[in-house]
């Protein structure tokens, strides 16, 4: 079938890119209230390693998190899932993972400002 093409559209744009503004955060803290498991309350995999020696996701049992109430959503999982994780050293895998990300954006920002 053989036809021929009118007229061409134009692309709407959906979302226009806003001019950056100056005092701006380009930057923002992730919206999760536990970094120690993202609100999801498994401990994350690269936090659960500072605590578990050759920590493989593959092979361990998924810690769950006591620093926040998501853990108890995984109890009906006993025997799948590894409690040996305390609320103490949920609160410092929190604090260190709130250190980590506060450090990566300061780089990120950093690194920002030298390529403007």
């Amino acid at each position: 079938m053989d036809f021929e093409i009118l007229e061409i559209l134009p692309i709407p744009v959906i979302r226009s890119a806003a001019p950056f503004q100056e005092g701006e955060e380009i930057f923002e803290m992730p919206r999760w209230h536990c970094f120690c498991c993202h609100d999801t309350g498994w401990v994350q995999p690269h936090i659960a390693s500072l605590v578990i020696a050759d920590y493989n996701p593959s092979r361990h049992r998924t810690p769950v998190c006591q620093a926040c109430d998501k853990g108890r959503l995984w109890f009906h999982l006993k025997g799948n899932i590894d409690m040996r994780f305390n609320f103490r050293i949920c609160k410092r895998l929190d604090k260190w993972e709130r250190d980590n990300w506060k450090k990566t954006v300061m780089l990120q920002l950093e690194n920002f400002q030298k390529r403007k």
